[in-house]
């Protein structure tokens, strides 16, 4: 069997996962807007709720022309399912390249005859096999539902644009690998390249479009696939040729195992006397990293918060949508819809650290519960903490953007909200938080095989909390959502009932995850 072979065999379950939630939900929009959306006047009254500064900061700008069914369809989906896209060729990129070198494949492979330039070839040819299938159901699949002012090369249009984002992060985590030593680095800055690259996108479109070109996103955004079809905009993906040739001539020139780049470490003895103190200096980097971004996040949001209540108190489309009873303050509906949003990004630093069970799970966990008083450290109190520790940081994450965020609108005059409002937007917005990591110590403690499906359920959490609302999906779909039943906190006030629910809930999670997870079988997942 060749190593293109056993990598499909490896990787054929999270793919299908991953290809079948985003083709069914791009497919499951298209359905939807066709239903809700046929109605030209409907379709104008959602175009001025999109042109709004709030919208355009998460869904983009709306192109010109027509706003068809087709075009609505393009404009709530394209950068939420770039951002999926992206993050879904990331985990795959890190797995085949950082994790197998992490873990003595790649060397192995090399020792049996494989040389590295067939294994480089060979990684960039999995790449491209795992896009392939998401290219042509999702393809396949719009064109079935034949959304109104479609055509089938829009489709393609459109899907390639996206596949191409893909495959762009996929080259990009190739060559960031390639520098680095670790998988754990190589997932988190190439996961910090994704979302910053949308954050400073969402903020210079509101700003000054002409500054977000270099973003990836950008590049979805005016493509117009179901309008003018701006096909020049796939030009700038070709970039992600350079990314590959980096990543192939940086792999040849350095070690297997070794990177170009070496965190500066402090050579100095620390007493490390208990495993909270050994998660804690493993995620010390990874933590400080996120919070710097969360800071940064809420400050670039808050810088521009002045421009958006004068553009809003000037907008005619705003004002329409304001006397129409859509929206009761533009200014604290932006602020709310950007609040979830952190939110979501808030988790990513908590989803990291119970991540690293995994690491100890194959190396040391077993290891250390033979060595040691199994009343101090055993497989319990290590997941125990490390729970702990991802609720903290990912709380403590978003509560540093809320607090940038907040220090911002101080210079603003008579800015409508108040420090209560954020502590408020903490605990609700919290719920959810505490309610994922409940949700994947509960995956990992049935197998920790089930850990990665917390990436596709963040990704759905993620487009059904914005394009659910925007295109008034069904109750029932977006009940999905913790984030619907809270409403928007800025707007609507902290629901109580639905806060201790949910933290309630997160709870029952965690100690389900906990029990299960002493009882199974850990060498063997």
């Amino acid at each position: 069997m060749n190593y293109i072979r056993l990598q499909i065999k490896a990787l054929w379950l999270k793919v299908s996962i991953w290809v079948g939630s985003l083709s069914i939900l791009t497919i499951l929009i298209a359905f939807m807007i066709g239903e809700l959306y046929s109605n030209p006047f409907e379709r104008m009254n959602m175009r001025m709720a999109m042109d709004s500064p709030a919208m355009v900061a998460m869904a983009g700008p709306i192109p010109p022309g027509d706003f068809t069914e087709a075009a609505l369809f393009m404009v709530v989906t394209v950068l939420f399912l770039g951002l999926a896209y992206g993050l879904f060729n990331i985990l795959i990129a890190n797995q085949v390249v950082k994790h197998e070198e992490n873990e003595g494949l790649t060397e192995l492979l090399i020792a049996s005859g494989i040389g590295r330039k067939a294994l480089f070839v060979n990684h960039v040819m999995v790449g491209i096999l795992i896009n392939i299938p998401f290219f042509i159901i999702t393809i396949l699949g719009l064109t079935l539902v034949n959304v109104n002012g479609s055509e089938f090369i829009d489709h393609v249009v459109f899907i390639s644009a996206i596949t191409l984002f893909g495959l762009l992060f996929y080259a990009l985590t190739m060559a960031i690998g390639a520098f680095v030593t670790t998988s754990d680095m190589t997932f988190g800055i190439a996961l910090s390249v994704l979302i910053g690259m949308y954050l400073y996108r969402a903020i210079t479109d509101v700003v000054d479009i002409s500054y977000s070109v270099v973003s990836p996103y950008h590049w979805l955004s005016r493509l117009d696939a179901y309008g003018g079809n701006n096909i020049e905009w796939l030009i700038p993906f070709s970039i992600l040729i350079i990314f590959f040739a980096i990543a192939y001539f940086v792999t040849l020139k350095r070690d297997v195992g070794d990177g170009i780049i070496h965190p500066k470490v402090t050579h100095r003895s620390r007493n490390i006397s208990s495993y909270p103190k050994l998660l804690f200096t493993q995620s010390r980097m990874l933590i400080i990293a996120w919070f710097v971004a969360l800071i940064v996040t809420g400050l670039s949001y808050g810088s521009v918060l002045e421009d958006i209540e004068e553009i809003m108190a000037n907008n005619f489309i705003m004002n329409a949508a304001v006397q129409a009873g859509q929206i009761d303050n533009p200014v604290l509906f932006f602020i709310s819809m950007i609040s979830i949003i952190t939110a979501i990004i808030s988790m990513f630093p908590g989803l990291m650290i119970m991540g690293k069970l995994l690491k100890e799970e194959r190396l040391r966990l077993e290891w250390m519960s033979a060595g040691v008083d199994i009343k101090r450290i055993n497989p319990t109190r290590i997941i125990i903490t490390h729970i702990i520790f991802a609720i903290v940081a990912s709380i403590a994450a978003h509560a540093l953007y809320a607090i940038s965020l907040y220090s911002m609108t101080l210079l603003v005059e008579d800015f409508p909200t108040e420090p209560i409002d954020y502590v408020y937007a903490l605990i609700s917005e919290g719920s959810v938080i505490v309610l994922m990591i409940g949700l994947v110590t509960l995956f990992y403690g049935i197998s920790y095989k089930m850990f990665k499906l917390i990436w596709p359920v963040i990704a759905f959490l993620f487009i059904i909390s914005y394009v659910g609302t925007i295109l008034q999906f069904p109750d029932w779909l977006l009940n999905v959502s913790p984030f619907h039943h809270l409403g928007h906190i800025f707007v609507d006030g902290p629901m109580w009932n639905v806060i201790v629910i949910l933290y309630a809930t997160a709870l029952i999670l965690m100690i389900i995850g906990v029990m299960l997870y002493r009882r199974r079988d850990i060498q063997n997942g």
